[in-house]
């Protein structure tokens, strides 16, 4: 390994392959104000691998409040791979900000800073859209 892997904290491709594990949430946070079919959500696959081993996965959750959506259905959801693309040689997923608002790697920064595994000073964040 070189310098700057050393000095990476987190990198997720996403090939398909880097797909895996499950997040599951019971009942929208906000349930009061949200009328779904089914309060639960089950999203599989739902993680993109942190192939530097530090940060974690990068993790799609759904939206907070699923009612009236796509993502409100009983026994079935979206996934990674209802976002996924490829064109046969690099992966990607589509960040719409409608059906898809993105992936959650922590919920606490400062939990990672403060355990060496995020800096605290310096951050420099590299993406490669296409």
């Amino acid at each position: 390994p070189g310098w700057l892997w050393e000095r990476t904290r987190g990198m997720w491709d996403f090939d398909q392959e880097n797909y895996g594990g499950s997040y599951t949430r019971r009942e929208s946070a906000i349930a009061e104000k949200c009328v779904e079919r089914d309060s639960s959500l089950t999203v599989s696959p739902s993680n993109v691998s942190d192939l530097r081993g530090v940060l974690g996965p990068a993790v799609l959750r759904g939206p907070t409040c699923k009612g009236g959506t796509d993502w409100d259905t009983v026994g079935g959801t979206l996934s990674l791979l209802s976002f996924a693309m490829t064109d046969g040689q690099s992966g990607a997923l589509q960040v719409d900000g409608v059906l898809n608002h993105g992936l959650y790697v922590s919920d606490d920064g400062e939990a990672l800073a403060l355990a060496g595994r995020m800096p605290a000073s310096r951050i420099s964040v590299e993406v490669w859209m296409a």
